[in-house]
């Protein structure tokens, strides 16, 4: 068999956090330096740590019509995938299980389309290092490794006006740095609405644990359970990190 290029939406459920993510967007770092692991504490304690840190909690909230626009299409497009091809996972890394581990998708190179509040190609020069030369991904970098392993055909980015943009990418969307024949980085509701009119062979669910504030769990959670009961599936829930915990991937690509 030859290169089959797959139609991947992937939905990060911070993307409609954005009238309030710059109150705790950059404090990963922060809580990281003062001596605890962000991805190794409960998902409550996280945020707890957080208000500590911001007393932002009273302050937080969504957007109703980006979240009503994510779920519209997660709908439709969940009515005619299979439920094997739907994912739900607590990080993003965890797309790379769903995409590579399988045997059957050796062949497969991905158009991704990911409905984000982070662009998840690479932050820094260290985190583009890691795949290159560890194999190392995380939730950084997850869409570099697909490309870096020859995974990735064309990465489009549906983001958030206040979303920190790849530096790599001009005036004209293309990315200097990704040589895909093309990389869009989209950035409002109606982009969302189109996508309706896209046929996915997969769909990929992250809620983020330390971007979708604890409050908010149950956005992640109704979403999940509507996709469920229109399937008639009681879907599974990745709580693993694609790296593990000894920062070794666990499915190299071939």
């Amino acid at each position: 068999m030859g290169i089959s290029i797959k139609k991947v939406l992937s939905i990060d459920i911070d993307y409609v956090m954005s009238p309030t993510i710059q109150l705790y967007n950059e404090l990963y770092e922060t809580i990281e330096k003062g001596g605890n692991d962000p991805m190794k504490m409960s998902y409550k304690d996280y945020w707890d740590k957080v208000e500590e840190l911001t007393e932002s909690r009273r302050f937080l909230e969504y957007d109703q019509a980006k979240y009503d626009a994510v779920k519209d299409l997660c709908l439709k497009v969940a009515e005619y995938l299979p439920p094997e091809n739907i994912y739900f996972a607590r990080e993003h890394d965890a797309i790379l299980t769903f995409l590579c581990q399988d045997k059957k998708k050796v062949d497969y190179i991905y158009d991704i389309y990911n409905v984000d509040h982070h662009h998840d190609i690479y932050y820094n020069d260290s985190q583009k290092a890691w795949v290159h030369r560890f194999n190392f991904a995380q939730c950084a970098n997850w869409v570099w490794y697909l490309y870096e392993n020859k995974k990735l055909n064309q990465y489009f980015w549906i983001r958030n006006e206040n979303s920190k943009r790849y530096p790599f990418v001009g005036n004209n969307g293309c990315n200097k740095d990704l040589a895909c024949p093309e990389f869009y980085s989209m950035s409002n509701i109606k982009e969302v609405k189109e996508l309706e009119s896209r046929t996915f062979d997969y769909m990929f669910l992250c809620r983020s644990n330390n971007y979708l504030p604890f409050k908010f769990e149950s956005l992640f959670n109704n979403l999940r359970d509507s996709i469920g009961k229109l399937k008639k599936t009681k879907f599974p829930m990745d709580m693993d990190l694609y790296c593990g915990e000894e920062g070794k991937t666990r499915f190299p690509i071939k």
